[in-house]
C-alpha cells in the first residue's frame, strides 16, 4: 500500500506491524516503530488528558481527522486516520491508514490568512468598492467605504447580481468587460453616473483545476480627480490660446511650461523649450535677468515687470515686456515663476 499502513495490539497499544510506506514516512525502521506505543506518534498536545480520551477513540472510532504527528528531525505533520478492527494472530488489533493532509492545512491556513486580508481591506477600503462575483455575476463577496456612502450594506447585497448596482447605461459597458475576464484578461474601465465617477479593475480568480470561476473587481471613486483633471484641462486650454507668451520656470529658471504665445514670440517650441534655462535659451544676460535678482524684485514688489531684447532664430529682432510673479505651493512658499511677457516691438519702433 502506498499510503502508511499501522497495526497496533489494542490490550497494550504496541505497534505489532508496519508497512515499508509508514516506515518512510515516520523516518522509524521497523523494529523502532515495534518499539514503541501508538501514542508515541502523536504530538504532546494531543494528549492534554493523559490520552485517555485519544486511547478511547483509537479503540473504537473509525475515522480522525486532523491530528498532530510526529517524525523524527522534522516538523510535526498533519494526518487523518481511518481504523479497521482485525484479528491477527489470534490478538485483537486495530488497523490505521494513514492519510497526510499537512499540505492541505497549510493551503487551508494560507487561503484564510488570504480572506482575512481581503476582508481587512475591503472593509477599510476608500473610496471603492471590493467585490468577488461569478459568471453569472452573483456576489459572493463585497465590502468598502464607499457603500456606507450610498446607504448599502455587504450583507443584503451578497447573492444579488452585481448589475443592480448600475443603471442601464453602465450595464452593457460593465458585462463586456467583465466577460474578459473569463476569457483570461485582465481589464481596466470607467463607469459614470449622473454625480459620480469610478474606475474598476478587475481580474479573474482560478479554482484547483485551473478554470476562471469567479473574478474579484475594485471598483474606484474618482469624481474628485475628474473635477480636478477637468480643471486643469479648463485652464491648460485658457492658457494655450491666450496670444500672451507664458512661461513658467522654477526657482532656479529651467522653463516647465512654454505655451503657443511663447512659440510665436520668441520662435521655438514647446519641445525646443521645456527643460532649458530660460535665460540660456533667449540669450538674456545682465542683472535684470539675474533669477536671484528677479526673487528679490518680486518678494519686494509683489512683481517685477521690465522691458527685454531677444533674437528670434530668423534672425528678426524681438523687443518685449514681461511681469514676473510667483506661484506659491499650498504651503504658500515660492515654487514657480510665471512670466507674461507681449512684443513691443511696433510700439518701441514707433
Amino acid at each position: 500500500n502506498p499510503n502508511p499502513l499501522l497495526i497496533f495490539n489494542v490490550n497494550n497499544l504496541r505497534f505489532t506491524m508496519v508497512n515499508r510506506a509508514a516506515t518512510e514516512f515516520y523516518g522509524l525502521t521497523e523494529a523502532a516503530f515495534l518499539s514503541k506505543t501508538v501514542l508515541e506518534i502523536f504530538d504532546p498536545t494531543e494528549l492534554n488528558d493523559g490520552g485517555s480520551e485519544l486511547i478511547s477513540k483509537l479503540k473504537t472510532a473509525h475515522h480522525l481527522y486532523d491530528r498532530k504527528h510526529l517524525k523524527p528531525n522534522s516538523a510535526e505533520c498533519i494526518v487523518d486516520l481511518v481504523l479497521k478492527d482485525a484479528k491477527i494472530n489470534e490478538i485483537s488489533s486495530r488497523i490505521i491508514l494513514v492519510n497526510d493532509v499537512t499540505l492541505k492545512h497549510l493551503a487551508m491556513e494560507q487561503l484564510v490568512q488570504s480572506e482575512q486580508q481581503l476582508r481587512k481591506l475591503a472593509v477599510n477600503y476608500p473610496n471603492g468598492i471590493i467585490a468577488i462575483i461569478d459568471k453569472a455575476l452573483t456576489i459572493h463577496y463585497i465590502d468598502g467605504m464607499e457603500l456606507k456612502k450610498m446607504g448599502l450594506s455587504s450583507e443584503k447585497l451578497i447573492g444579488k447580481n452585481y448589475i443592480e448596482l448600475l443603471d442601464e447605461k453602465n450595464r452593457n459597458n460593465f458585462i463586456q468587460n467583465i466577460n474578459k475576464v473569463f476569457s483570461g484578461s485582465e481589464t481596466r474601465f470607467y463607469q459614470e453616473t449622473a454625480q459620480e465617477s469610478y474606475l474598476i479593475s478587475a481580474a479573474g480568480i482560478s479554482n484547483s483545476d485551473g478554470e476562471l470561476f469567479r473574478a474579484i473587481l475594485v471598483s474606484q471613486n474618482i469624481t474628485g480627480n475628474i473635477l480636478a483633471k477637468n480643471e486643469i484641462l479648463f485652464q491648460a486650454t485658457i492658457l494655450k490660446n491666450v496670444t500672451d507668451a507664458i512661461v513658467v520656470t522654477d526657482i532656479s529658471g529651467k522653463i516647465i511650461y512654454w505655451n503657443e504665445g511663447a512659440t510665436i514670440l520668441f520662435g521655438f517650441d514647446t519641445e525646443q523649450a521645456i527643460g532649458k534655462m530660460n535665460n540660456q535659451l533667449l540669450g538674456l544676460s545682465g542683472e535684470k535677468h539675474d533669477v536671484d535678482f528677479i526673487c528679490k524684485k518680486i518678494l519686494k514688489q509683489g512683481k517685477y515687470k521690465f522691458e527685454f531684447s531677444t533674437e528670434h532664430p530668423n534672425g528678426s529682432k524681438v523687443v518685449g515686456e514681461t511681469t514676473q510673479s510667483f506661484m506659491l505651493d499650498d504651503n504658500g512658499r515660492p515654487s514657480f515663476i510665471i512670466g507674461i511677457s507681449n512684443d513691443i516691438s511696433e510700439r518701441v519702433e514707433t
